[in-house]
């Protein structure tokens, strides 16, 4: 599956959930390669209700990794 994502373009329901919230997205699904398995009909993911993800604020130090925890809901889509 090759999947290609896109922001809401309505802006509104991008930030439904505020500007401490990562962005919903909705994403497109292509087929590649075989086609079975749990995920092989789907055609579009949506990352719904997030809630936190925005990386922190000021500059980043080399090597060092910081954990940016959110939460989401994922809904799988058939085409």
């Amino acid at each position: 599956m090759t999947v290609v994502g896109f922001g809401f373009r309505d802006a509104c329901r991008a930030r439904a959930n505020g500007d401490g919230n990562i962005l919903e997205l909705d994403l497109k699904a292509t087929r590649s390669g075989r086609h079975h398995g749990l995920l092989a009909g789907t055609a579009e993911i949506r990352r719904l209700n997030t809630v936190g993800g925005v990386a922190p604020a000021g500059s980043c130090t080399p090597g060092v990794v910081v954990g940016v925890p959110y939460r989401a809901d994922y809904v799988f889509l058939n085409g």
